[in-house]
């Protein structure tokens, strides 16, 4: 009877063991891209996006802590240097326009993972600083899907067209990979 109870016991840490390992949410952290590429007319360096600095709520966001632009057809790609699963996203973005982030696996073919609208926030003027982690002190209710991606491709649409985006930081976990036992 104890050896029973014993197997039961190691059945159930081997499979908490396995929850844990396989939960993309509870291995989430930081991702730090390795690079990010622009595409069209912009200002200030598209390495920006993703060098870990945020200016205050509210900044202007023409500053130089910001890359801005004003034509909608721009687009940035942001190189995660392998597949994650993300699964949160915080970026600061100017108020009044509406931000498309877009995954993909190859940098060829992207998929909508992200809408942030301008009617969404809480500041009135300036960059505002928004997240998809509940929460959070900045979370906003985003068209939100967790995705698995190895690129993400940034872009403005809508509002007054004068677009800026000051940082993108990505969260999430390499994608779980089941054991091969060797033959």
């Amino acid at each position: 009877m104890q050896h029973h109870a014993f197997g039961k016991i190691i059945k159930g840490i081997a499979l908490l063991s396995f929850a844990l390992i396989a939960s993309p949410r509870l291995q989430a952290s930081p991702i730090d891209p390795v690079g990010v590429t622009g595409e069209g007319e912009y200002t200030n360096d598209a390495q920006m996006l993703i060098d870990g600095y945020m200016p205050d709520q509210a900044s202007t966001f023409d500053g130089p802590d910001c890359v801005f632009w004003s034509d909608p057809r721009v687009s940035f790609e942001i190189d995660l240097g392998s597949v994650y699963y993300v699964d949160r996203i915080v970026m600061q973005v100017d108020n009044n326009d509406d931000y498309l982030i877009e995954a993909s696996l190859d940098g060829r073919y992207f998929s909508r993972m992200l809408f942030l609208n301008s009617q969404l926030g809480e500041i009135g003027w300036g960059m505002e600083t928004v997240s998809t982690e509940r929460g959070s002190r900045h979370y906003v209710p985003l068209r939100f899907t967790p995705a698995k991606a190895r690129y993400l491709r940034v872009s403005g649409h809508g509002g007054d067209r004068l677009y800026a985006v000051s940082e993108v930081r990505i969260f999430g976990s390499r994608p779980f990979r089941p054991f091969r036992p060797l033959r």
